[in-house]
């Protein structure tokens, strides 16, 4: 607990405080010297760092030395700091914390890659996987991070390609499967979501670990891709000879301080229609008469429309969006 703000201060009230071996000495307590954290201060000024020491300058003090760290694009929400890594880099602890319950602890958001869609009627690619994690022990070093690309969406009956998987502190958020291609089922999700089925052919599972749910099924009807699965939801099952179907949605997180949803499933291709939606979260449309397909949203980890079976489009499923890494950790009071 910190030393009362008013009031005479003594050297048991310092030494309670901050440790130290008995006989006690001012010496000992200079700010930076191994007991006292560099840079502490109080109501009445800084503790000298050399030089003479005024008792005065402990009012208010305590023996907490908050993290600090280096990396990404740092930002704020309250008594946290929030790194966010768009594309791979280091993140490095200066300074891991003492004094206090959270020291050298971190909440982590892991997204994978998402999913490149199946060509020509595809299925949409799964969302990337989803790893929301707080790690402990973290200590003053260097850690790297690695923020995976999406998959490529496919080309004419060819499957899209799985994305790939975005890590740091030994925590993995993994890649989401590919989506089908005409007449071919999609690639299951390495732990992310599984891509869509292509038509007649069944779903693709979300992998281990609950970061992702099952691409959709194709249970009846001829063309038409089916959706991606997403982190929430899984992908839509199709049942009809046309249309595509939806990807499912992806989850919210508020890691940021903001509400934000990542990880969507890409929408089935058609046939001789609009392509299907992607999941709320990054999922891009399916492709389909008088659209394109639609890549998953950049560091959202969102899956790749699937293609359209209308040249009008090109046949091609998109890519998947690329993953993010975000840390957050208490660097105040």
């Amino acid at each position: 607990m910190a030393i009362p703000s008013t009031g005479a201060v003594s050297m048991t009230t310092i030494a309670t405080e901050y440790g130290g071996s008995t006989p006690h000495s001012l010496s000992e307590y200079y700010a930076g010297g191994g007991l006292v954290p560099a840079g502490t201060s109080g109501p009445n000024g800084s503790v000298a760092s050399s030089g003479a020491i005024n008792m005065n300058s402990f009012r208010g003090t305590s023996n907490i030395s908050y993290m600090a760290a280096t990396g990404g694009t740092i930002t704020t929400s309250g008594s946290y700091k929030i790194h966010t890594f768009t594309g791979n880099g280091t993140f490095t602890i200066t300074n891991a914390g003492s004094g206090y319950a959270e020291a050298g602890q971190a909440e982590t958001l892991i997204i994978g890659g998402g999913g490149g869609g199946g060509g020509n009627n595809g299925g949409g690619g799964g969302a990337g996987g989803w790893n929301n994690t707080t790690v402990s022990s973290l200590s003053a070093t260097s850690y790297g991070v690695t923020v995976g690309g999406g998959g490529g969406g496919g080309a004419r009956n060819v499957i899209g390609s799985t994305g790939s998987s975005s890590s740091v502190f030994g925590q993995t958020g993994n890649g989401g499967g590919g989506g089908g291609k005409f007449e071919g089922a999609g690639a299951s999700g390495g732990c992310g979501g599984g891509g869509g089925g292509g038509a007649k052919y069944s779903q693709q599972t979300g992998g281990t670990g609950n970061q992702g749910q099952n691409g959709g099924s194709k249970v009846g009807g001829f063309n038409g891709g089916c959706g991606g699965g997403g982190k929430r939801d899984p992908g839509d099952n199709n049942s009809q000879n046309g249309p595509g179907s939806g990807g499912g949605w992806g989850e919210l997180s508020s890691i940021t301080g903001s509400s934000v949803r990542y990880a969507g499933g890409g929408g089935g291709g058609a046939y001789g229609t609009s392509g299907s939606g992607g999941g709320d979260g990054g999922g891009g449309q399916g492709g389909g008469s008088i659209n394109a397909a639609q890549a998953g949203t950049a560091n959202k980890g969102g899956g790749g429309g699937g293609g359209s079976s209308d040249a009008n489009s090109n046949f091609v499923g998109a890519n998947g969006g690329s993953g993010i890494v975000i840390i957050k950790y208490r660097y105040q009071a």
